[in-house]
């Protein structure tokens, strides 16, 4: 499916003479980048292999449903090696803007925020370790946790848990900036790219306009299916800006 008709991209800061794959992990919001699974233009083809609901924490997990590690394992192995294979991991949003939130107020467990985070993040960088080891011609890049959308969250939450109290964004957002900080000072400590959208998709503290979504997903990210070329755009930009140039 090709969608650059309706998009404005950016791939001067790239060696655009050498074929590009780039593959995309993650939970839903990875829909900011595109909706479609597969799209090509020029030298570049992304693959986006989205999963609903699938966590950070799942990652690590020997309980996960998901099995998404295996998934990226698998897919990965049939990368081309011809090209530049990227890899880019969105997780999290579904840990800290959900699953904190039913751990506390449906399972009744006690739980400390920052300990969760960090336990998190920790879990996930050893994760990413063990891809590079597999895999050490693809170069992995983390792409951080999307600010909260501003939607109802109380409403967003109360489907699954009906006793939480209510939920107050500015703490929420604060909680996103939170949990991107953790992982940006992880991700230099291991020596891992890393790149979020905070700066282009926010303004005092709240999402820029053209990129609010009708639900806890930003615009084009939303079910029921919606498109926004600009929110692809911005997404791919920002990830072509933040892959090391290797000419």
């Amino acid at each position: 499916m090709h969608q650059t008709k309706t998009m404005e991209l950016n791939t001067s800061m790239l060696n655009t003479q050498k074929p590009y794959d780039i593959y995309i992990f993650g939970d839903s919001h990875a829909k900011c980048f595109t909706r479609s699974k597969y799209l090509s233009f020029g030298n570049f083809k992304i693959f986006n292999t989205y999963i609903s609901s699938a966590s950070m924490k799942g990652l690590t997990s020997p309980q996960s449903t998901l099995n998404h590690n295996n998934t990226i394992i698998n897919t990965l192995n049939n990368f081309t090696l011809t090209s530049q294979n990227i890899c880019v991991l969105k997780f999290g949003q579904v840990d800290i803007e959900y699953n904190y939130y039913f751990k506390i107020y449906n399972k009744g467990e006690d739980i400390d925020k920052e300990k969760f985070y960090n336990t998190l993040i920790e879990d996930y960088i050893l994760f990413i370790k063990h891809l590079k080891q597999l895999f050490p011609t693809i170069e992995f890049i983390i792409n951080g946790v999307n600010m909260p959308n501003v939607y109802d969250l109380q409403k967003y939450m109360q489907n699954s848990t009906p006793n939480i109290p209510p939920i107050n964004y500015d703490i929420q957002f604060n909680n996103h900036l939170d949990f991107n900080s953790k992982l940006i000072n992880k991700c230099k400590e291991n020596g891992i790219v890393y790149f979020d959208l905070t700066q282009e998709t926010t303004h005092n503290n709240s999402i820029i306009p053209k990129f609010i979504g009708k639900d806890n997903h930003f615009s084009g990210a939303e079910q029921p299916t919606t498109l926004n070329y600009n929110t692809y755009s911005v997404f791919i930009n920002k990830l072509f800006k933040t892959i090391p140039n290797k000419n």
